[in-house]
C-alpha cells in the first residue's frame, strides 16, 4: 500500500523549480515533500494555491489505491482537512500581502505628491505643476497658459474659482476609499471640492456628491444646484459624465472637469493621479452638467 505522507507539510513546502514563466505553478510538476520552500512566504498567487490544493485533494481522493481499514479512511480524510486548512491560511496571507502592496504604493504616491512642487502665480494658476500631470498635448500647452485660458471661458466666477482648485491640486493620488481625505480624490470628490472652494455649498455632512446624483442616473435624484447644457455649449468648468461602468458593482460612471483647447482635468484610477488630458468627445458622454452657484 501506497504510504500517506501528512499533506499539511507537502502545502507548506513547495520547491521553486514548479514556477510556470508566467510566475504561476505549473499543473503536473513534481512535488518534493521534503523541499525548504515554504508557501506563505513564496511569491504565489491565490490561483497558484488553489492550483496546489486541489493537486494535494486529488492525491487524497483518488491517487491512493484504495483504504483497506475505516482508520485508513479516516487518515486520509483527517489530511484532507488539513490540507485545506492550510491551503486558507496560505490564501488569508497572500490577500494579506497583497492589500498591503497596495497601502505602500499608494504611501509612495502621496509621498511623490508632497514632495512635488507646485507654483501658483498671484492670479491662482499654477506656474509650474508636477511631472506627468500634463498629457495628451498638454504639456505643449503648459499649465499656466491652459489654466488662463479656461479661468477666462468660465461660465461663472465660481467655475473660474473651481478651475483654479483643479490646477494647483495636479498630481493628488486616486483613491475611492480615501476620497475624502487630506490628500487624496476620486473623479466625483476632485470637481465637487474644486466648487465648494469655489463658496458653492456642494458637500453636506464632509460627503461629496458621487457621480451617481451628478449624472444623475436611472433611480437617483439630482441637486438643484445643476443643470444640463448641451456638449456644444459646454464650456470650462462644466462636468463631464460618462455612462455606468458595468465592470463596477456599484454602477458608478465617471466624471471630468472641461478646460479650454479641447482638454479635461480629472482622476480616474487606483495608483495614478489627477491630471489633464484630452477632453472626451460627445459619443463618449452621458451627459453634461453646469454648477449654478
Amino acid at each position: 500500500m501506497r504510504k500517506i505522507v501528512p499533506l499539511v507539510a507537502l502545502v507548506l513546502a513547495v520547491p521553486a523549480p514548479a514556477l510556470a514563466d508566467d510566475g504561476g505553478f505549473s499543473p503536473g510538476a513534481p512535488i518534493d515533500p521534503g523541499a525548504s520552500m515554504n508557501l506563505v512566504n513564496s511569491a504565489f498567487s491565490l490561483a497558484d494555491v488553489d492550483t496546489l490544493t486541489g493537486t494535494f485533494l486529488g492525491d487524497v481522493t483518488a491517487g491512493v489505491d484504495g483504504y483497506a481499514t475505516a482508520s485508513q479512511l479516516l487518515e486520509a480524510n483527517a489530511m484532507a482537512f488539513d490540507v485545506q486548512a492550510a491551503s486558507e491560511m496560505a490564501r488569508a496571507d497572500l490577500e494579506a500581502r497583497k492589500q498591503a502592496e497596495e497601502q505602500r504604493i499608494a504611501a509612495e504616491a502621496r509621498a511623490k505628491a508632497a514632495s512635488a512642487q507646485t507654483e501658483v502665480g498671484p492670479d491662482g494658476c499654477p506656474t509650474a505643476v508636477p511631472p506627468r500631470t500634463l498629457r495628451a498635448g498638454a504639456e505643449q500647452v503648459g499649465a499656466y497658459e491652459l489654466c488662463i485660458a479656461s479661468v477666462a471661458s468660465a461660465p461663472t466666477a465660481a467655475a473660474a474659482k473651481a478651475i483654479k482648485f483643479t490646477f494647483v491640486n495636479l498630481g493628488v493620488p486616486y483613491s475611492r476609499t480615501d476620497r475624502m481625505g487630506e490628500n487624496a480624490f476620486d473623479c466625483s470628490s476632485y470637481v465637487m471640492r474644486a466648487y465648494e472652494s469655489a463658496g458653492v455649498a456642494v458637500i453636506s455632512n464632509g460627503w461629496a456628491p458621487t457621480t451617481h446624483t451628478l449624472a444623475p442616473y436611472a433611480g437617483y435624484s439630482s441637486y438643484p444646484w445643476l443643470t444640463t447644457v448641451s456638449y456644444d455649449d459646454a464650456l470650462p468648468g462644466d462636468l463631464l459624465l460618462r455612462p455606468p461602468s458595468a465592470s463596477r458593482s456599484d454602477g458608478g460612471g465617471h466624471v471630468a472637469m472641461l478646460l479650454a483647447q479641447g482638454f479635461m482635468v480629472h482622476t480616474a484610477a487606483t495608483g495614478d493621479v489627477s491630471h489633464v488630458t484630452q477632453a472626451y468627445s460627445a459619443s463618449e458622454l452621458f451627459n453634461v452638467r453646469r454648477v449654478i452657484p
